[in-house]
């Protein structure tokens, strides 16, 4: 990683009945379709992003975390937009 790039961390969470999964995605790119979901109980489902190396590329980008449970209902999904800058000191 450069000293221009970051790491950074979000999580989702959405809860259902059955638990629902959880899928991240940048634009159309699904970017944790094989991650584990960290936590599973009484109808609730987290999962965990982690953006390495994240750089002047991907300031305006969203990033949508998307659960589904059954083809019965409608996905819910949830949008972040990525800002980024730099402090000048």
């Amino acid at each position: 990683m450069s000293r221009n790039e970051i790491c950074i961390f979000y999580s989702c969470e959405f809860a259902g009945r059955p638990p629902p999964h959880l899928e991240w995605r940048i634009g159309d790119k699904i970017v944790s379709g094989t991650e584990p979901i960290l936590r599973q109980r009484s109808g609730e489902s987290t999962k965990k992003l982690r953006l390495l190396e994240v750089g002047r590329k991907d300031h305006g980008a969203n990033l949508t975390c998307t659960a589904f449970n059954s083809n019965l209902t409608d996905p819910l999904s949830e949008v972040v937009r990525l800002n980024l800058y730099r402090e000048l000191f």
